[in-house]
């Protein structure tokens, strides 16, 4: 993911409009345009100031990702917007790629997988039913409540990560971040 991918997301996630940021940075909204469509980069100095405008770091905005850019699945989807929906994929895609380096550093390139169900076609409820037992076998679990379903997901190597607030509209997304690495973005509403 680009730097402007970046800086276009985390400015929806502030909450901020091109001429908000613009005004910030002392530069004018064509340029926050390119900088965010990567036609041009920002000097040192603009780069500090766009990452305190969208209440970010440097370091997020310039950082490569790690990881191949997954395809996401949204629970919820038509409600977001599109640069909701953006800076949502991009605060997960950050979750995966920090995820995946921590885990990087401690289990080298042997990183634990998901060895359970994938791909599972629904189309009815019926098949939506059998996904589900075909789930619950591999977890372990009958038909009772899961007392914790986030640890026992992560127990079966899913990646889990809380959104960020401003996504109501959601009820979150999922991707194979790797191969074997399932990712869920779940979001919290307090």
């Amino acid at each position: 993911m680009e730097l402007g991918a970046r800086l276009r997301a985390a400015r929806h996630l502030a909450g901020l409009r091109q001429r908000d940021v613009a005004d910030h940075c002392g530069v004018t909204v064509a340029a926050i345009s390119k900088f965010e469509n990567d036609r041009c980069r920002p000097s040192l100095d603009v780069l500090m100031k766009l990452a305190d405008a969208v209440d970010t770091t440097v370091d997020f905005l310039v950082r490569p990702s790690t990881s191949p850019a997954p395809e996401f699945c949204h629970r919820k989807f038509h409600d977001l917007g599109v640069g909701k929906r953006q800076a949502l994929e991009t605060h997960a895609r950050v979750a995966i790629d920090r995820r995946l380096v921590l885990e990087r550093l401690v289990y080298g390139n042997d990183l634990p997988q998901y060895q359970g169900p994938r791909q599972l076609a629904v189309a009815t409820l019926e098949d939506a039913e059998e996904a589900a037992r075909q789930v619950r076998v591999y977890l372990g679990v009958d038909l009772r409540p899961i007392a914790d379903l986030t640890q026992l997901l992560e127990q079966h190597h899913v990646r889990i990560a809380i959104s960020p607030a401003g996504f109501e509209r959601s009820d979150g997304l999922c991707a194979w971040a790797t191969d074997g690495v399932p990712f869920i973005l779940s979001l919290i509403h307090i």
